[in-house]
């Protein structure tokens, strides 16, 4: 279910940003329209900046981006996390379905929530935006925290 509706949700940015990528000759198929949306769809602003949650309903981090692939399927989140508890900054990548939406007894909002920890998510590899390649890679450098903003050495 969590795959139907991280698709369903990002379906029409999806179609546009897949089909843009797409190195083929030619256009596809003539494109159809909804003539209703998808039921259970979580939009793209239900996941971008919205803040993850342990288990425990501590702080992992923040959903800074979601990277679609090529077939317009949401394959991964790239999350800000660390600034708190000597843990430094960076961006780390987690797998779509390592985080889902869920609801707490007696809350009335829905929350992101991951089975991991905060220190667990530390020891990820970090990433960097890199403009030109309009991609994240890799990042070599060693991140710190100043005032909670991030800092490269």
């Amino acid at each position: 279910m969590m795959k139907s509706v991280c698709a369903a949700a990002v379906f029409a940015v999806a179609a546009t940003v897949a089909s843009a990528h797409h190195e083929e000759s030619g256009f596809g198929q003539p494109a159809q329209m909804l003539t209703s949306l998808p039921g259970e769809s979580w939009t793209v602003s239900s996941w971008y900046k919205r803040t993850v949650y342990d288990p425990s309903q501590a702080i992992i981090g923040q959903v800074s981006d979601v990277l679609i692939d090529h077939d317009g399927k949401v394959n991964a989140l790239i999350l800000d996390v660390g600034g708190f508890s000597g843990i430094p900054w960076k961006h780390v990548a987690v797998p779509i379905n390592a985080v889902m939406f869920k609801k707490m007894a007696g809350s009335p909002e829905w929350r992101l929530f991951m089975n991991a920890t905060k220190e667990a998510v530390a020891g990820a590899p970090a990433y960097r935006f890199e403009p030109p390649k309009d991609t994240w890679v890799v990042d070599a450098a060693t991140s710190t925290t100043v005032g909670g903003q991030p800092q490269t050495r």
